[in-house]
């Protein structure tokens, strides 16, 4: 399901929400795209945790930029062009993450 295009589609459109509306720094983008998903802020733990997983995917887009670019492009919805690729990537990976939570698939 992580892998579905359908999936990448809808992290790239939480990507660009955190990147355009979610702040200046990682951790209040990460934070706004943790309150989209879960309806609450992380705690202090969690954002340890979130921001670790964002500065590797950071560090992992940023090292390969023709994998960045493939996964932008997934998909029939067209990637915002005014936000760069690399990082439009680490936040649609992060974005992925979030999507995947536990908390988020089931709702109890």
């Amino acid at each position: 399901l992580m892998n579905d295009v359908i999936f990448v589609e809808a992290s790239r459109g939480l990507a660009g929400r955190m990147l355009r509306e979610g702040g200046n720094t990682p951790g209040q983008r990460a934070s706004f795209g943790f309150r989209l998903v879960t309806s609450r802020h992380p705690n202090a733990a969690e954002l340890v945790v979130l921001l670790s997983g964002l500065h590797n995917h950071l560090a992992t887009y940023q090292d390969n930029q023709e994998a960045a670019s493939q996964l932008i492009h997934v998909g029939e919805s067209a990637a915002d062009p005014n936000l760069a690729v690399t990082e439009l990537a680490a936040y649609t990976a992060f974005a992925n993450t979030l999507l995947n939570l536990d908390e988020v698939i089931n709702r109890e």
